[in-house]
């Protein structure tokens, strides 16, 4: 019987390489933040440890204990680092094991696309790596026997590109109402769904920024490249997602509304799951 829902709180930001350790402390204060992952974090993991010590905020790198192969992720929590164990991984994958005591267990995945700069059949390749990537995911679901996946990241692919829509790359829709159809059959192949909300992040209508990236040489300008990917038989527990555009002490954003480069030129996800207890 379920009679209990906790809420965790996530945070996904590419920090661009840049020592934003302050920033980083102020956001896991102030949004209470349970798992923190970063793309190209520099710096030691170590200083983001030793800083939130400081504020007497006891977090842990996700594999100080445990060996990872994934080079462009780093993986912070408030809970054990052997929570979050590392189940399939390549230099910007991680697929990670996420068990918490009285919880069912929930497969996190968190990954850095490579991007569309260097690239002069970018949208090909990120394609081809979002097949390679769906069918990992696959193969993890079926090792453990379920779909509770959650695939957060920066893939350097806007939602409407052909690696996020295609059938055999995150075949990720828009609606749940879509999603909960849970498989699509196509050419006598069974293809799982994944439920999008980044879709709804687009333009000044939207609650907050319009994308996650401003680039001005490249059409629509704003992107939204940094996604928050959720199979539908978790996408109930989603109850909240936004882009944040600040720390409470500064603004991400220049005076022009774009983000500020010397912070980092994307800009991080908050959500939060509601995760329910389980008792026999």
């Amino acid at each position: 019987m379920k009679d209990l829902a906790v809420t965790t709180n996530f945070l996904f930001w590419n920090t661009n390489g840049n020592p934003v350790q302050n920033i980083i402390s102020n956001l896991i204060v102030n949004h209470q933040i349970d798992i923190l992952m970063l793309a190209e974090w520099s710096d030691s993991p170590t200083s983001i440890v030793t800083l939130l010590e400081t504020r007497g905020i006891p977090f842990f790198e996700a594999t100080q204990s445990i060996h990872s192969n994934c080079e462009r992720i780093t993986i912070f929590t408030r809970f054990e680092p052997e929570a979050i164990r590392p189940v399939a991984e390549s230099d910007k994958l991680s697929i990670r094991r996420l068990t918490l005591p009285e919880f069912p267990e929930i497969l996190l995945g968190v990954a850095h696309f490579r991007s569309q700069l260097y690239s002069s059949d970018a949208i090909e390749d990120l394609a081809r790596q979002a097949r390679n990537t769906a069918q990992t995911v696959a193969e993890q679901e079926n090792k453990f026997s379920h779909t509770r996946t959650l695939f957060v990241g920066d893939f350097n692919m806007d939602p409407f590109d052909k690696g996020m829509i295609q059938p055999d790359g995150f075949n990720a829709v828009m609606t749940t109402h879509i999603a909960e159809r849970e498989i699509q059959i196509l050419d006598d192949r069974e293809y799982r769904f994944f439920y999008n909300p980044m879709w709804g992040h687009f333009g000044d209508r939207s609650s907050g920024p319009p994308g996650t990236y401003y680039y001005r040489q490249k059409w629509p300008y704003w992107h939204i490249f940094d996604q928050v990917l959720i199979r539908p038989v978790l996408s109930s527990a989603l109850i909240d997602l936004e882009i944040l555009t600040g720390d409470g002490a500064q603004s991400f954003l220049t005076q022009n509304g774009i983000p500020e480069v010397s912070i980092s030129d994307h800009l991080p996800l908050k959500f939060s799951l509601a995760l329910e207890e389980q008792h026999v």
